[in-house]
């Protein structure tokens, strides 16, 4: 639900400081751009949240049990790295999380596939988040071989990465990644081609539509999109709201597998994420 009527079909922004902490699990642009999937997913495509390709490939993938053991970067050098992918949730999260890895294309060129390597650290792009940085010093001084923490993370200075944070890689050419494996495009071409085929048709489709915004409709268009455009995102300032947040946030790393059961006969038209909703939401 909704506090104010100009919020629909917007992503909206519970904590500002929570969110600047969260995003460096997706090494910066990956967690708003998996809100602006949702966004793309309902008002988009044929039939929005009810989109039969995307209901068949979710269904797929449930059948496959492929994504029930899977790393997460958030649990990076811990004794548990290895989860149930966000992406079984539900159909909108599989489009919005499957989506943020077809278009994570910076560390393509030299990370390992989960097939091929038991090791999180050398199928992880480098990592940013403070606490798995700090887990990671630990775990350094009982091993040195850090094949990519070596390979990119020690060849930037605190200040280079602080800014390659900021600008979601693209300061130095390597860019966002998905916080669930798989992390990058190549790593989901080689993990799932099946499913992969069909988000290059979903994407191929979506380059096509038009943006009212850009073809001159305007804002305000009374058009299928409502307001006529994307990209409206507002800030919480409420302390009520900013506390529940936190709470919930401290729940978010209960079993995914446990939150998908939970979750999975929800009403197909529900808009809002749950993968980072008590800090950026997508409201429908």
């Amino acid at each position: 639900m909704y506090d104010l009527p100009s919020k629909s079909k917007s992503v909206e922004i519970y904590n500002a400081a929570e969110y600047l902490k969260m995003r460096r699990h997706w090494n910066g642009c990956g967690l708003i751009l998996h809100e602006l999937c949702h966004l793309i997913h309902q008002l988009v495509l044929p039939n929005g949240l009810n989109n039969e390709t995307i209901l068949e490939a979710f269904g797929n993938i449930l059948n496959k049990e492929r994504y029930d053991n899977v790393y997460r970067r958030d649990w990076g050098y811990t004794t548990e790295e290895i989860d149930c992918a966000y992406a079984t949730i539900n159909h909108k999260e599989f489009f919005a999380e499957l989506s943020v890895a077809y278009w994570s294309r910076g560390y393509d060129a030299y990370l390992k596939s989960q097939a091929s390597d038991k090791s999180l650290e050398s199928v992880s792009p480098p990592f940013m988040a403070v606490e798995v940085l700090q887990r990671q010093r630990l775990y350094k001084s009982a091993r040195t071989d850090y094949e990519i923490y070596n390979a990119f993370k020690d060849t930037l200075s605190w200040n280079e990465r602080i800014e390659n944070v900021l600008t979601g890689g693209r300061a130095f050419g390597s860019g966002s990644c998905n916080k669930f494996y798989p992390f990058c495009c190549q790593q989901f071409r080689e993990f799932d081609q099946e499913t992969f085929d069909v988000f290059e048709n979903l994407w191929s489709y979506i380059g096509q539509w038009k943006d009212p915004m850009v073809s001159g409709h305007g804002y305000g268009a009374q058009n299928k999109l409502g307001k006529g455009c994307f990209g409206l995102i507002s800030f919480a300032s409420n302390e009520g709201k900013e506390q529940n947040a936190f709470l919930e946030n401290n729940k978010h790393d209960d079993n995914a597998k446990d939150e998908r059961n939970q979750t999975m006969d929800e009403s197909t038209t529900a808009g809002d994420s749950i993968h980072s909703d008590v800090i950026v939401t997508m409201v429908e």
